[in-house]
């Protein structure tokens, strides 16, 4: 029979293995008649098909053969098939990133929340380890080297991405694998004010407050309702010098826990701002420009006169926080450190 191309026949097949035992075949010398005396030998040796007992007709079942039109014989049909024992399945998978045969999970992390495992596993260890030796670590300084270390991390990636991103595709490019998550980070700074108002900290509330409502000021009023203003040079100089700044200042405090601050990020916690500050805040004032000449009017008619109000406030507040840096600077790296080494 011929489909497609391919020639099929029938050819018969042997008969079903469960029929009972059937005798062996032998070899032509060996003629040796059996004794049928025994119905046990009889029933042993004898083929159901060839048995008085069990004379009824059996018929081989047909099954078809393949057989390609460019070959010359017939594929043979498989008649006997082979047990094999399975494999043991393993109960533990294992990939290309797995190490001597174990889970890739013992040496991956899967997403933000094992990330987050991983750090507060490592600070609760160095937390034990920090009561055990000095005895005076306690919730509140765990608290504190997890949230400063957790926010140093957060901008460095904002830093990280931003400086990439801006160097191989440009600025336009950078709200969109920053854009979002700097808004949550720097939504996460009003925890920023609750620990001055509860002393937590000992940071000064009003300066504290005036520097986190800026920058909310912006994130929320300016970025989010006006996204493509994002797309200029001054939305990544803008988070370029809040970064930078972030990132010293939270490894400075987050390392203070444990009195151990290198003397090089001593100087820049101090050092820095003179240089950050002005560049955070000029890109801030400029970004404020640029929604109130273009699109703030078609939010709403008070929108612009609202964050014009806000600019004129840059005045006195840019000069309040500059100075108290000043003044914290003198303290710590000027005659004021000088004498209280003494």
């Amino acid at each position: 029979m011929s489909m497609n191309g391919n020639t099929y026949t029938n050819t018969p097949q042997r008969p079903p293995l469960n029929l009972g035992p059937v005798r062996a075949p032998s070899s032509p010398d060996d003629e040796t008649p059996r004794s049928t005396d025994s119905a046990t030998s009889t029933s042993f040796f004898s083929s159901p098909a060839s048995s008085p007992a069990t004379s009824s007709p059996t018929f081989s079942p047909v099954v078809w053969s393949r057989q390609d039109s460019t070959a010359s014989t017939l594929v043979p049909t498989p008649t006997t098939t082979t047990t094999r024992k399975p494999y043991p399945v393993s109960q533990r998978k294992v990939n290309a990133h797995s190490h001597c045969g174990r889970h890739s999970d013992e040496f991956l992390f899967h997403g933000w929340r094992d990330l987050f495992r991983g750090v507060t596993t490592v600070l609760r260890q160095v937390a034990d380890a920090m009561a055990k030796s000095n005895g005076g670590f306690g919730p509140k300084k765990a608290y504190l080297v997890l949230y400063n270390t957790a926010s140093a991390i957060a901008w460095a990636t904002i830093l990280g991405r931003v400086l990439v991103v801006a160097q191989w595709r440009g600025a336009p490019f950078v709200p969109l694998v920053v854009d979002n998550f700097a808004r949550i980070t720097q939504t996460f700074a009003i925890m920023e004010v609750l620990h001055a108002l509860t002393g937590v900290v000992p940071a000064p509330f009003f300066t504290t407050a005036l520097q986190v409502a800026s920058r909310l000021f912006l994130v929320w009023a300016v970025c989010f309702p006006f996204p493509h203003l994002n797309t200029s040079a001054w939305y990544s100089s803008m988070l370029c010098a809040w970064s930078l700044t972030e990132v010293i200042r939270y490894s400075y405090f987050a390392l203070r826990q444990f009195n151990c601050v290198p003397s090089w990020l001593h100087w820049l916690r101090y050092s820095a701002f003179s240089v950050l500050y002005p560049i955070g805040i000029s890109s801030e004032l400029a970004m404020t420009l640029r929604a109130i000449a273009g699109p703030a009017s078609l939010l709403a008619a008070w929108y612009p006169w609202a964050l014009f109000a806000v600019v004129l406030s840059y005045i006195p507040g840019s000069v309040i926080l500059y100075t108290h840096m000043l003044k914290q600077r003198r303290k710590y790296l000027g005659a004021g450190a000088d004498k209280k080494a003494q």
